[in-house]
């Protein structure tokens, strides 16, 4: 069963590729990725620096393709 938690997590990955998908490929780069977690998750520059982001990317980037593809980020587990 689906939660409201994992509800709201999906709701803002689809946001997140609606949004900053430029090229509308069903993947987020690098570039894409932070422009929205700057702007949508408002992730300030002082509080996570760009390698914090760079990280972030490449631990959810599990197979190394150096993109985000929207299938892969709305299956990620919950942790907490």
């Amino acid at each position: 069963m689906v939660n409201a938690d994992e509800e709201d997590l999906a709701a803002f990955w689809k946001e997140v590729f609606r949004q900053y998908d430029d090229d509308g490929s069903g993947e987020l780069d690098i570039e894409e990725f932070t422009d929205a977690m700057r702007r949508d998750a408002e992730i300030p520059k002082h509080k996570v620096p760009d390698e914090g982001l760079v990280a972030l990317f490449n631990a959810i980037d599990t197979d190394n393709s150096g993109v985000l593809e929207r299938r892969s980020v709305q299956l990620l587990p919950e942790t907490g």
